[in-house]
């Protein structure tokens, strides 16, 4: 068991980065927000229109805070601008998917993402503390049967849902 969890955590982790680099904390949560609103995955293609993604990104400003519970994150305004709270950028994502789900309304599943074209920014702080301190999904029949041949999209769907949980 404990070889399945570190093979899923190396994964995970591997995959949460795709085409973003890691030169601040939070560079993964911003290239999740760039997803949501518009395909952009953290390298833009040559021709790719990454306008909506670029404007929403901009809304965004992410804060590490050590006071901030593992996990947990505080959404609120700041200067025009939706801030992210958090210690981890585990916080920041859950974060980021509590502010979709309360704030903008949206929904994010397997079957579809709901994402409305306006990131509105909140009226208040919000704190968002997980209900469980470790969250957990799968297990070793969906590992080992159907997502080994998941495509790179896929994969990159999946672990924005698990990061945004």
């Amino acid at each position: 068991m404990k070889k399945l969890a570190l093979i899923v955590s190396v994964v995970t982790a591997t995959l949460f980065s795709f085409g973003v680099k890691a030169d601040e904390p939070f560079a993964a949560v911003k290239a999740i927000v760039g997803r949501l609103a518009g395909g952009y995955n953290g390298a833009a293609e040559a021709g790719a229109d990454t306008t909506k993604a670029n404007a929403a990104m901009a809304l965004f400003e992410f804060v590490e805070d050590g006071s901030v519970a593992a996990g947990a994150a505080k959404v609120g305004p700041h200067d025009g601008k939706i801030r992210i709270t958090a210690s981890d950028a585990a916080g920041a994502s859950y974060g980021l998917g509590q502010y979709v789900k309360d704030t903008q309304k949206g929904h994010i599943s397997w079957c579809a993402n709901r994402i409305p074209d306006t990131w509105p920014v909140p009226t208040e702080e919000t704190t968002y503390t997980p209900a469980v301190p470790v969250r957990l999904a799968y297990n070793y029949c969906t590992l080992s049967y159907t997502m080994a041949y998941w495509s790179k999209e896929a994969w990159q769907n999946e672990i924005d849902r698990l990061a945004l949980s």
